[in-house]
């Protein structure tokens, strides 16, 4: 018996020692790299299945996702676990539409699936994205596949007919592909993001250049629009109220582009203004001729107008009085005029005389010509001139008229020139001239003529 037990105990050992061996090689640490859905992670653990480490690191997995190796394997250091969950994909096929589930990575996988066989002219869309059927998508619980069939495309641009192929997702990329410029004040029908998922009939109106001037600079600007005023409202420059363009608003586009915009405002002013008094004459009898007196002193009137001024590109073109209204009436100046004729006498260097009037004239002196046709030194109230003949305006002081003036002597009235009522123009002989550019007393001589002939107010003089 002592030697049968002394066997066993040795063996005991062994065993002893094997499991705890084993034991130590299954649960000591681990080192793991996960690589889930893509992204990679370390993990240290003590677990002995790939089921428990996942566990561990918060990984669920179903039936549907990928494993690498199986959750049943056990763990080993420095072993990579690959988790692939499955997606959610739906694919749009044209008017058909499929929904499935996969861990594969690829939509190439993905189509095969659905059993879709892609054509050589075929666009995958992953994601609103054109992709590569063969390359892996980035991990997302859902993928939306577009599988972009060849259409026809039939464009109608500005009334010629064009028939293309494309496989383009709307009607902008579409136009754009065949290379087709648009701009934005291009008319596009339908929209330029209408999706083509089908045969198209596109119609696009082109829009053309323009160089519109307006307030003194030219924009450069493109209009899709038939005629002048609403190729303006296209790009933003229509007219308002009174303004007009050139060509006007309803008249076409012209050929070469060029438009005028005028802007017309017109401002509506109000003024006033004086209106001067009117003057009445009333002879009196009981003053002396050549004297006058205020009987009625003049108010000026008052007036309040509108005005309307236009303007056209900010200049001035026009002004027109709309109203006039009367504020206050003027009141007309009364002055009396002496009627009452007195015949004095007066000792001068030239011998007495006797005058009925005296009067301040402005004198000048002239020389009549006898050298030059057609006149030859003719005088107005008939005749040639002779020395004592003055000019004067013959309207106030009549043909014949005798006078005296101090420093020339006595005249007569004969002549006239450009003069407008108290003007003398004293005769001479060119050799005997003498220059007169002063006031100075006429004195009307006696007879007195009939009242008829008498001009009672002889107004100053001036040069007409």
């Amino acid at each position: 018996m002592k030697t049968k037990r002394s066997v066993i105990l040795p063996i005991l050992l062994i065993i002893l020692m094997l499991v705890a061996s084993a034991s130590l090689f299954v649960f000591r640490q681990k080192n793991v790299t996960l690589l889930v859905d893509g992204a990679s992670q370390n993990l240290v653990t003590h677990r002995l299945t790939v089921s428990s480490a996942l566990q561990a690191a918060g990984v669920t997995v179903t039936s549907s996702d990928i494993v690498q190796p199986s959750v049943s394997s056990l763990l080993s250091d420095g072993m990579q676990i690959v988790v692939q969950h499955a997606v959610r994909v739906t694919i749009q096929d044209g008017e058909k539409s499929s929904t499935l589930t996969s861990a594969e990575t690829t939509p190439l996988a993905w189509l095969q699936v659905a059993g879709i066989t892609l054509g050589d002219s075929d666009r995958l869309f992953v994601d609103g994205i054109e992709r590569d059927p063969s390359q892996p998508v980035t991990y997302a619980r859902e993928h939306q596949l577009l599988i972009h069939h060849p259409v026809q495309v039939t464009l109608i641009r500005d009334g010629l007919t064009r028939i293309f192929t494309s496989t383009a997702q709307t009607v902008a990329q579409a136009l754009k592909e065949a290379g087709i410029t648009l701009y934005p004040t291009d008319r596009l029908d339908p929209p330029g993001d209408t999706q083509l998922n089908s045969d198209r009939t596109v119609t696009l109106l082109g829009s053309r250049e323009l160089a519109i001037t307006v307030a003194g600079k030219t924009i450069s600007s493109r209009a899709s629009a038939g005629t002048v005023g609403a190729a303006l409202a296209q790009v933003g420059l229509s007219l308002q109220g009174l303004d007009y363009s050139l060509p006007a608003a309803g008249e076409p586009v012209p050929a070469d582009g060029h438009i005028r915009v005028v802007r017309v405002v017109e401002n509506i002013t109000q003024q006033t203004e004086i209106i001067p008094f009117d003057v009445s004459y009333q002879a009196q009898s009981d003053l002396d001729l050549d004297t006058q007196k205020i009987i009625q002193y003049g108010v000026n009137g008052l007036a309040a107008s509108r005005t309307r001024i236009r303007y056209e590109g900010g200049v001035e073109v026009g002004r027109v009085v709309e109203g006039r209204q009367v504020l206050n009436e003027p009141v007309t100046q009364v002055e009396g005029f002496g009627t009452r004729i007195t015949v004095r006498s007066m000792d001068t260097p030239d011998g007495p005389i006797e005058y009925y009037r005296a009067h301040t004239f402005y004198a000048t002196a002239y020389y009549p010509d006898f050298s030059k046709p057609p006149y030859y030194g003719a005088v107005a109230c008939g005749g040639k001139w002779q020395p004592g003949y003055v000019s004067v305006d013959l309207d106030f002081v009549p043909c014949g008229t005798r006078l005296y003036i101090p420093g020339y002597g006595f005249g007569i009235a004969m002549d006239t020139a450009y003069i407008y009522g108290a003007w003398i123009d004293l005769g001479y002989y060119q050799k005997d001239y003498k220059g007169w550019h002063w006031n100075v007393t006429v004195y009307f001589l006696a007879p007195v003529p009939p009242e008829n002939l008498i001009h009672w107010v002889i107004p100053p003089g001036r040069l007409e």
